[in-house]
């Protein structure tokens, strides 16, 4: 949707937020029954230099919390428990995601400093893409990325292993009953904070 004001954009923002499935269960009275995602989409140029247009993107997502099908007590076959499963199946993907992003990261890494104390790429160890000094032969072996497992993960392309700058804000509960969740929550943070993207303009 094109956009010509602040004010235009937050009226789609509402369009899109008045959309949202929420639901009530045992453990939260408003549950989102999906993820929400809004990307925006900045095209800007000089005034009389059309030519030199600059376009920038920004996307801003909100998951759903994970649930576990016996705390929330959704009845067997209940609308509530298939989309409980269905969040769960998401955010699974995500995981697996961002595992394979952050091994590869690491591979990638271990490789340039294998080439760099080797003194290798050609004056500049370390230099250029993450692994182009390497010989095929040192080449790191990389795990494949499931982004096609999920609809999530096909919009969050860009932002998991594009050339974008992101940012995770993982959300914890002071709850002694949620210490379990709480733990799974910061390991996924720990694994995202693994993720190294090749940022470009």
């Amino acid at each position: 949707v094109e956009c010509s004001s602040a004010a235009e954009v937050m009226d789609q923002y509402r369009a899109g937020v008045a959309n949202k499935v929420m639901a009530s269960h045992k453990l939260n009275a408003a549950s989102s029954r999906s993820h929400a995602l809004l990307t925006l989409t900045v095209d800007s140029a000089p005034l009389g230099s059309p030519g030199e247009a600059v376009s920038a993107k920004l996307t801003l997502v909100d998951l759903a919390g994970s649930e576990r099908q016996g705390q929330t007590e959704a009845a067997e076959g209940s609308c509530l428990r298939q989309e409980g499963l269905a969040i769960n199946k998401s955010l699974l993907t995500l995981r697996q995601v961002i595992l394979a992003l952050a091994s590869n990261s690491t591979a990638t890494q271990a490789a340039k400093t294998a080439v760099a104390a080797a003194g290798g790429g050609g004056g500049g160890a370390g230099q250029g893409a993450p692994g182009a000094s390497a010989p095929p032969s040192q080449q790191p072996a990389l795990a494949h990325v499931p982004y096609r497992d999920s609809k999530l993960t096909a919009l969050l392309k860009h932002c998991l292993g594009g050339s974008g700058l992101t940012t995770l804000v993982a959300c914890v509960s002071p709850a002694d009953w949620a210490v379990e969740d709480n733990l799974s929550t910061l390991e996924y943070a720990a694994r995202a904070k693994k993720v190294t993207n090749l940022v470009g303009v």
